[in-house]
């Protein structure tokens, strides 16, 4: 080959040149396009890992400028719930006789 430089002109050396580089330049943008392409397809398994064994519940967490519902009873509530079952269990109902 190098036998075969030595004859060319040197336009024709500098054609054999600007090719090789036009192969590198090509080469390497398609080595950038395939890790490119890789860095991206990876990105897309880590989510897809973590969509499978990632957690499953979601956790909520509330807006602090948003007011709280009262779903408790108070226990004054309680209380006087209670107190009710207790005169309800206390209290006895007398029966007419009724012979039917």
């Amino acid at each position: 080959m190098e036998t075969a430089l030595e004859n060319l002109s040197k336009e024709d050396l500098l054609k054999v040149i600007s090719s090789r580089d036009q192969e590198l330049l090509e080469r390497d943008e398609k080595i950038d396009e395939l890790s490119q392409e890789r860095d991206m397809l990876k990105a897309q398994v880590d989510m897809l890992r973590r969509m499978q064994f990632g957690q499953k519940r979601e956790r909520f967490e509330g807006d602090p400028c948003q007011t709280s519902l009262p779903f408790e009873a108070e226990s004054a509530d309680i209380e006087q719930q209670q107190e009710d079952i207790k005169e309800k269990i206390e209290y006895t109902r007398k029966r007419p006789n009724h012979k039917g």
